[in-house]
């Protein structure tokens, strides 16, 4: 008798163990999960501010008329956006290359003819002239000036993009995040709907 009770005590003691531990797996994975979901919505809000702040700070500011290095050519922004408003993506070699990927693939998606059509424009600040189109799969308009356009956001360190037309002022000004991809694909149908329907 005193052999089954101890068996049946094992048993218990067992049971409660196996209890109390899939009760704290179960307990830490649901916390993971709202610490998941509260860092996202925190990630949400900041980009939110981000993007409200940008619109205000950037949007229709007077963009510099920089010059700008094609191959082996030299151009000004101003002769490539003069007959027809252009979505200008602009990317520094200090931007995480993660991030300029995002933007090219997404302008790929949406644009078939993005490697040749001349009304995206990539404006790519580099020291080294002889930069390779493997980044964007486009051949980029390089600068050598550091925040040739003028423009705050280019003290963030980010990738964006904005149009530009004959006026020189920056307009729709997006900075692309690759965790939310849905609103870069929503910016691009606007653009592409707005500006580029021909």
């Amino acid at each position: 008798m005193k052999k089954y009770l101890n068996v049946i005590l094992i048993v218990l003691l067992l049971s409660v163990i196996i209890l109390l531990v899939t009760f704290q797996k179960n307990n830490t994975s649901s916390n993971c999960t709202e610490n998941i979901i509260k860092q996202k919505q925190i990630d949400v809000n900041h980009f939110q501010k981000l993007i409200i702040s940008n619109l205000y700070k950037n949007e229709f500011k007077p963009v510099n008329d920089c010059l700008l290095f094609f191959d082996n050519d030299s151009v000004s922004l101003m002769e490539i956006s003069a007959y027809h408003p252009i979505l200008v993506f602009y990317a520094t070699y200090y931007n995480c290359t993660l991030c300029i990927d995002h933007i090219s693939q997404h302008l790929k998606k949406h644009f078939m003819d993005y490697t040749t059509n001349p009304h995206i424009a990539i404006i790519y600040y580099d020291t080294n002239k002889t930069i390779s189109n493997s980044i964007f799969d486009k051949t980029p308009f390089v600068t050598l000036e550091k925040a040739p356009l003028s423009l705050p956001m280019e003290n963030r360190n980010m990738p964006f993009l904005f149009v530009l037309d004959k006026d020189m002022m920056a307009k729709m000004v997006f900075i692309p995040d690759k965790g939310m991809p849905e609103l870069t694909d929503e910016y691009l149908k606007i653009i592409k709907k707005r500006f580029f329907n021909y």
